[in-house]
C-alpha cells in the first residue's frame, strides 16, 4: 500500500514540478526587457547597443536567438509536461 501512495505522490510532485519550470520559462521573457534596462554585456544589452551602432542586421539575429531559444524551451517543457501527465 505504502509503495502506490509514494508512487502518486511523487508523480504528482513531479507534474507540479515541471508545470511550475515551464511558467518559469514564460516569465524568461520578461527578464530580456529588463536585463536591457541596468545591466552590459548581456543579450538585452546587445539588442540596444546594435541599434545605436545601426547595425540592424546584428539587432536581428539577437532577437531571434533570444526567441528561437524560448520556443525550443517552452516547446520541451510542454512535452515533457505532457509526457507526465500521459503516465497518471
Amino acid at each position: 500500500m505504502g509503495d502506490t501512495a509514494d508512487g502518486a505522490f511523487l508523480s504528482a510532485l513531479v507534474t507540479s514540478i515541471l508545470a511550475g519550470v515551464r511558467l518559469a520559462l514564460v516569465s524568461l521573457g520578461h527578464y530580456f526587457p529588463a536585463e536591457m534596462l541596468g545591466c552590459f554585456l548581456r543579450a538585452g544589452y546587445e539588442i540596444l547597443n546594435a541599434r545605436d551602432l545601426l547595425a540592424y542586421d546584428e539587432m536581428l539575429a539577437v532577437i531571434l536567438v533570444i526567441g528561437l531559444l524560448g520556443i525550443t524551451l517552452d516547446v520541451l517543457a510542454s512535452r515533457l509536461l505532457r509526457q507526465r501527465r500521459g503516465r497518471r
